[in-house]
């Protein structure tokens, strides 16, 4: 960041309303534009000789690697057993969460918020996006829950894509399980503690969403 020129979008205090529209115009079509970018031969790392044809084969894979360090953390009282619980629930159901086929290997972020958007000095435009972890080809709903983290919710983000990309029936249940299990992850891999409030929140309205869809 120290070497690109601007501020960071998920610093500003007050955006002002003039520019609110256009900015949040330029992360989602930019956004959008990543997901149009196809990988013909299917899912997997940038740089992988092999790929998969269906995300739910690719992901699940990931998803194994997750729910060990769910466990790890909690052994270690990191994450609550509240949160752990739910996490084991939402892992043997995952094939009832990721009901429907994915097939389209779209190029992905995997960390795309406003703490990770440039505008230009003066704030009227988004100029640059940074640090794309988790970056794959995969499934492009896998970057939407991110739309709401930091002033992304002020912005109007994710309602502005679903205006322009329309979204999966199973939309919401894969937005929940994303984010609950990135930040584990993201906890875990960092070896940063983790802010049990937050997660518990994360961990909650993924059982929320389950009861909903009666899963």
């Amino acid at each position: 960041m120290e070497y690109i020129e601007g501020q960071n979008a998920g610093k500003l205090k007050e955006i002002p309303e003039q520019a609110k529209s256009r900015i949040a115009e330029g992360i989602v079509d930019n956004l959008i534009a990543l997901h149009r970018t196809i990988h013909p031969e299917g899912f997997g790392e940038l740089d992988a000789t092999n790929f998969v044809h269906d995300w739910r084969i690719y992901y699940k894979q990931r998803v194994d690697d997750i729910i060990y360090k769910a466990e790890v953390l909690f052994e270690k009282g990191r994450i609550t057993k509240d949160c752990i619980t739910i996490a084991r629930e939402a892992y043997y159901k995952f094939d009832k969460i990721f009901y429907l086929p994915i097939t389209r290997a779209s190029l992905i972020h995997g960390d795309y918020n406003t703490w990770n958007i440039i505008l230009n000095n003066e704030a009227t435009e988004a100029v640059a996006l940074i640090d794309p972890y988790n970056c794959c080809y995969g499934d492009s709903e896998f970057d939407l829950y991110q739309l709401n983290n930091a002033n992304g919710k002020e912005f109007g983000l994710l309602e502005k894509y679903k205006e322009k990309q329309p979204v999966s029936e199973n939309f919401e249940l894969k937005m929940a399980f994303y984010e609950l299990f990135t930040e584990i992850m993201h906890y875990y891999d960092s070896n940063v503690i983790p802010d049990k409030e937050l997660v518990d929140t994360q961990a909650f309205k993924l059982k929320t969403v389950l009861e909903i869809y009666k899963i």
